[in-house]
């Protein structure tokens, strides 16, 4: 498949062993848990891209941060030396599990590879900035695309209700709409650059996680990168019902702003 795809003009660089291992049902996913995940890449997976002389990046687990537990087995595995690293999903738990496993496997990469907003407990600002505050080097939206109606949809699936693209495309029309979610993400990407590292911000919310589920506290949630220009570049959220004024203070210098309710800002300046 993956020669298939590169003939074809579409190299893959990263692939996954499965989709939501834990989550076996109607959609594209297979029960298959840690012992069998650590066999079949050890035992079946590695040896069949060195056969084919390929290398693509490996990300095992592949699920939410409620299954941390998950991850850190396949870390600790001996499969754990086949992987480039640990790919997750929103779904569920709080994104500090990142943190938790990047502090017993720091060579491991991480990333969001699949989240759609609302069936997660976060807002879309929130959760980049959750993720990229605690070692996420990625992260990526579900689904790039789709339908007014949120499809199309494969049987037997019953669509993911509610679900929206970062673009709706209107096969009758001809048009074709960014929806806020596509915003939300441009405040990082437009001004993070490929190669910048997270840098040190005050941030003043805390993610919670108990039996009746995940949530952020309320309050101004923020990440702040140096891009490889030698920029810096600053996200603030504002997660509660109130406008908030606050400062940012860099080298002796320093400016307020006052951010609404549920928006988020982005700032960019040279050093």
């Amino acid at each position: 498949v993956l020669q298939s795809y590169a003939a074809h003009g579409v190299p893959i660089n990263a692939i996954a062993p499965e989709n939501e291992p834990r989550a076996a049902s109607a959609f594209p996913a297979m029960y298959f848990p840690e012992p069998n995940e650590q066999q079949w890449l050890t035992q079946n997976l590695a040896p069949a891209l060195t056969a084919a002389h390929l290398s693509p990046r490996i990300y095992g687990s592949d699920t939410s941060w409620q299954l941390e537990n998950y991850a850190d087995t396949l870390a600790a595995s001996p499969a754990g030396r086949l992987l480039k690293g640990i790919a997750w999903h929103c779904y569920g738990g709080i994104p500090t599990v990142m943190s938790n496993l990047h502090r017993h496997a720091p060579s491991l990469d991480q990333i969001v590879t699949e989240c759609a907003p609302n069936l997660g407990h976060y807002a879309v600002p929130q959760i980049v900035i959750g993720a990229m505050r605690n070692w996420a080097s990625e992260v990526t939206l579900w689904n790039i695309a789709t339908d007014p109606a949120g499809g199309p949809v494969e049987a037997p699936n019953s669509g993911c209700h509610g679900c929206r693209g970062l673009v709706t495309i209107d096969e009758n029309t001809h048009t074709v709409s960014l929806n806020p979610d596509y915003y939300e993400l441009g405040q990082i990407g437009t001004f993070v650059q490929s190669g910048a590292w997270r840098i040190s911000s005050n941030n003043f919310t805390s993610y919670r996680q108990q039996r009746s589920g995940a949530w952020a506290t309320s309050g101004l949630d923020d990440v702040a990168f140096r891009n490889p220009d030698g920029s810096r570049v600053l996200v603030v959220y504002n997660n509660s019902s109130t406008a908030s004024r606050f400062a940012v203070a860099w080298r002796g210098r320093s400016f307020t702003h006052v951010l609404p309710p549920g928006a988020t800002v982005t700032f960019r300046w040279n050093p």
